[in-house]
């Protein structure tokens, strides 16, 4: 009998045919796809193991109720790891983890216990087929979006590690998550992923190789930072704004005021012990935000239902689009339809600043500036402000905004619900901000783009390296 072929006009990525000698396990298209046979193809040039014949337990958590009598603070608490607190670096922040009592950590939780030298794989949700290794001698858990990897003593974790980092290592991982609304692979695929088998002395060469060129990564991230960190010191030092030392002694933090200076206003302490007089010590006169603006738009929400499911659309500018830096990114996108509903205000122009009204008390404040023009919406939770360029450069507001953010004056300032923290337009207007004259102000600017810069090209530069080792490993394991 004749194979039946598929017409030619077909698109193979899409349509295809698998014979049913082929299918393994799964029937599902997904895991067939041919852009997948790469993963056969380099593997069958040398000798593998599945992951269960390497290792000696594989294992995932549980989630106690959120907010139950399971959650403890860091002093009293077991560590309770998820998939978001561990860094491709293997760096754990145990400042921002949440922590279980002891009692549940021994108790039902007790079978998902990790050790130092653990593998972690995520195997649900966003993060999913993020890798890394606990490293750290304290106790700890983990929920049930990670999976847990306890090797032989013949594999070295941060080999199979770095092996999962190639890109061999995440095409396998790809294939074996399932693309539903909440991505998810569970332990048994896990389980059957094939392990290059070679000996100890060579896993220890391609670690020792890998782990070297993590080094110069984090020497470039280590000077980016520091030219970063450097902004703001520059910037209040050309202003003539020295900010007192930090003093949290109990004689600095009780304090009086005048009840004409809380007549009408907040009555909390922290709003009346703000430190944004400490901005107006410099060498130049202070204006109102007002005063240097020509125009603040808020944006409007939209919803679930108002957006579109793929990238096809407008994308609405949200505070996730905001990074520490004050600058935008697009990772992370919510699209909104292409039609003619919106005005013209309702769109960005390039130098117009975006500053981010409502968020966590913590970043509420972060503000961007557009410098390359592109159809982009904005949300309610961010204010427009167009600049009028003939008394400030556009670039140095967002440069002292961005300032003010660092030193937490939004932070003293802003009005707080609900676990959100908001600055209004009106607080907004009415806020004072040094303004130097207008060749200050693009010296200024000027300066602290060609750091920025500089910042940029030794965190390529970092990229760059650890991409080149994932390549490089790829291919010693391979040959």
């Amino acid at each position: 009998m004749e194979q039946y072929k598929l017409p030619s006009h077909n698109n193979s990525d899409k349509v295809f045919i698998v014979n049913r000698s082929e299918l393994e396990g799964r029937i599902d298209p997904y895991f067939f796809k041919k852009e997948f046979d790469v993963i056969s193809d380099k593997l069958s040039h040398i000798e593998t193991l599945p992951l269960k014949k390497v290792s000696v337990k594989i294992f995932s958590g549980i989630t106690p109720l959120s907010g139950g009598d399971s959650y403890t603070d860091r002093e009293n608490g077991i560590a309770f790891i998820r998939s978001g607190d561990y860094s491709e670096d293997n760096i754990i922040d145990f400042s921002s983890t949440n922590y279980i009592t002891t009692s549940v950590h021994n108790g039902i939780m007790s079978s998902s216990k990790i050790k130092k030298g653990d593998l972690l794989i995520a195997i649900v949700g966003a993060t999913i087929g993020k890798v890394g290794i606990y490293n750290y001698d304290e106790e700890a858990n983990i929920n049930q979006a990670i999976c847990a990897i306890r090797l032989k003593e013949q594999f070295i974790p941060e080999f199979i590690h770095i092996y999962l980092l190639t890109a061999l290592g995440q095409k396998i991982l790809d294939r074996l998550k399932r693309p539903v609304a909440r991505a998810n692979i569970n332990l048994e695929e896990i389980s059957s992923i094939q392990i290059p088998q070679i000996t100890r002395t060579r896993q220890k060469e391609v670690v020792d190789f890998y782990y070297n060129k993590i080094d110069l990564k984090q020497q470039k991230e280590a000077e980016a930072k520091a030219l970063l960190d450097s902004i703001d010191n520059y910037l209040l030092g050309e202003l003539g704004i020295t900010l007192p030392e930090k003093d949290d002694s109990l004689q600095k933090r009780v304090f009086t005021a005048q009840f004409s200076e809380i007549g009408g206003g907040r009555l909390d302490p922290l709003s009346l012990k703000n430190n944004i007089s400490d901005f107006l010590t410099g060498k130049y006169k202070e204006k109102k935000i007002k005063e240097i603006a020509l125009n603040f738009k808020s944006g409007f929400g939209a919803g679930k239902q108002d957006q579109v499911l793929d990238d096809s659309g407008i994308i609405q500018i949200r505070p996730t689009n905001i990074d520490e830096q004050g600058t935008l990114k697009f990772d992370k996108n919510v699209y909104l339809p292409v039609d003619n509903s919106y005005n013209g205000s309702d769109f960005i122009n390039v130098d117009d600043i975006l500053f981010n009204n409502t968020n966590s008390q913590e970043w509420v404040g972060k503000t961007a500036i557009l410098k390359e023009q592109q159809q982009l919406l904005f949300s309610n939770h961010i204010t427009k402000i167009v600049v009028n360029k003939e008394v400030a450069v556009p670039d140095y507001i967002w440069l002292i905004l961005n300032s003010y953010q660092k030193n937490k004056i939004f932070y003293s300032i802003c009005t707080n619900w609900n676990n959100q923290s908001g600055v209004g337009l009106d607080l907004l207007r009415s806020l004072p901000i040094p303004i130097p004259p207008l060749e200050k102000q693009n010296e200024i600017a000027q300066h602290i783009q060609s750091l920025r810069e500089q910042a940029k090209q030794l965190q390529n530069d970092a990229k760059a390296i650890l991409e080149q080792a994932k390549k490089d490993v790829e291919q010693m394991i391979l040959g």
